[in-house]
């Protein structure tokens, strides 16, 4: 089940983003580039600085020295962040965090930079944002359905279905908040997860959706965590049956 009616449209001139997001990004993507750019500049500056002076008192050096250690964490976690915030961690933060500060380090994140930076404004990256999240949610709603259809009424074999209903409902809602222009925060200021009645509840706010659709919602959210906490006895099979159909229109309505 796709999470978009228009997921299927791989035209580059659309954004996975709202407009002032994209420009944002966009923004963000020209900012890192120069402060790589320049930063390559200088670690290589150093180390030819290094290498002269080594030469000139007959040291020899081995290898690559790091240069700039402080800049390159900042620009590293700069970086680390953004693919973070397009969903595309899962792909490219190992070769990110990979190595020491050496002047090949800063040159291949900055590589890595410009390739997303230039796919992102030829529009290639939305496909590939889209279809990640519809595939994982597709593929839960699938299961979830499968287990539903094969379980044995009366055997609690709807519990897992809630549970990984649940999950893409949670998924959904964070995502939903970081469309939004200003993006909605989905962590507290102490760095734990904002809950789903809590997210629920902001995007209302927000008028993301009205107050009939949020008790929808809260009691998808009371499902799910009756699920999660070994409560069965509070919600029937035909509650998550009732989630399962609903949370499909409301990923395809709203995302």
């Amino acid at each position: 089940m796709p999470l978009d009616a228009s997921a299927g449209n791989d035209s580059p001139s659309r954004m996975p983003f709202p407009p002032a997001l994209d420009a944002a990004i966009r923004k963000r993507f020209d900012e890192l580039v120069v402060e790589g750019s320049g930063l390559v500049v200088a670690m290589r500056h150093d180390a030819e600085a290094e290498r002269r002076e080594a030469a000139q008192n007959r040291v020899a050096l081995l290898g690559e020295w790091v240069q700039r250690p402080t800049e390159y964490q900042a620009f590293r976690t700069k970086v680390l962040n953004l693919v973070e915030h397009l969903g595309m961690a899962a792909r490219f933060a190992e070769d990110i965090r990979r190595g020491e500060g050496l002047v090949s380090d800063a040159t291949r994140v900055l590589g890595i930079l410009q390739g997303l930076a230039d796919d992102y404004k030829s529009g290639f990256l939305e496909p590939v944002i889209r279809r990640l999240e519809g595939e994982v949610a597709g593929d839960y709603l699938g299961q979830a359905e499968g287990l539903l259809k094969d379980g044995q009424p009366g055997k609690f074999d709807h519990v897992p279905a809630a549970v990984l209903l649940g999950a893409v409902l949670e998924q959904g809602l964070r995502t939903l908040c970081a469309r939004q222009i200003p993006a909605l925060p989905t962590l507290k200021p102490n760095g734990e997860k904002i809950m789903l009645n809590g997210l629920i509840d902001d995007l209302k706010k927000a008028s993301v959706y009205n107050e009939l659709k949020a008790r929808q919602l809260r009691a998808w959210a009371d499902v799910r965590n009756a699920a999660a906490h070994g409560e069965f006895t509070k919600f029937t099979r035909a509650d998550v049956e009732g989630m399962q159909h609903g949370l499909s229109n409301f990923l395809a309505d709203y995302l």
